[in-house]
């Protein structure tokens, strides 16, 4: 038997998500979309309730890792992402993902090491 809808169909709102995620390209760390070249240089500003960040990469001194952050941002990972682990005038970590599948998808996307082309700081 086939179903044809009639009409617009109304989603609630737990099948809209599951809907939007099931198209996301974050469910798939390997996908052709998730690896594209950064620009040589670019700027994330993180927006938080203490104030603006501002990250600028320069993809010379680590092209997997910045290609990696950048493919994450434009898709939207850290969006709405919390900061945790913040130990006030040192540093504050970030970077898991609050939606459990794609937290999942992403927990053994390990990045390959590269040869760095300058020291870190």
């Amino acid at each position: 038997m086939r179903v044809i809808a009639r009409g617009p169909i109304k989603l609630g709102p737990y099948m809209l998500v599951a809907t939007l995620l099931a198209q996301s390209p974050l469910l798939d760390p390997s996908s052709p979309v998730m690896r594209e070249a950064a620009p040589a240089r670019f700027r994330v500003n993180l927006d938080t309730t203490k104030g603006l960040i501002a990250i600028d990469v320069t993809r010379e001194w680590a092209p997997r890792g910045a290609d990696r952050f950048y493919n994450l941002i434009r898709h939207g990972y850290y969006d709405g992402v919390r900061f945790h682990r913040v130990t006030a005038g040192r540093w504050a970590q970030f970077g898991i993902n609050g939606t459990p599948p794609i937290a999942k998808a992403w927990r053994h996307a390990t990045i390959p090491p590269a040869t760095a082309s300058r020291a870190s700081c």
